[in-house]
């Protein structure tokens, strides 16, 4: 008698084991899509902002060395009505 309860046993947690199993694929392959949609995710955004900064930052650099950015800048928000002062003089 203890032979067959013991079977019994046996043969529920097998079965028990092999509904578990399909609920463990389907959870782990959910998990796997929402990690890959976040990277894709990630790997947009850096692939936008890497060259929107450089862009930002080689725009600077370059209108802070170039000497007409100034003159041009003061006919820009003179044109605009932003400026109400005389643009300074260049020596």
């Amino acid at each position: 008698m203890k032979d067959d309860v013991l079977r019994e046993a046996a043969r529920a947690l097998r079965e028990e084991a092999d509904a578990s199993r399909a609920r463990r694929d389907e959870t782990r392959a959910r998990v796997m899509r929402s990690l890959k949609a976040q990277r894709a995710r990630r790997l947009t955004t850096v692939r936008l902002a890497v060259p929107l900064a450089a862009v930002l930052v080689g725009s600077a650099a370059w209108a802070s060395a170039a000497r007409w950015f100034p003159d041009a800048w003061n006919d820009i928000a003179s044109q605009l009505g932003l400026s109400v002062a005389d643009p300074p003089d260049t020596p």
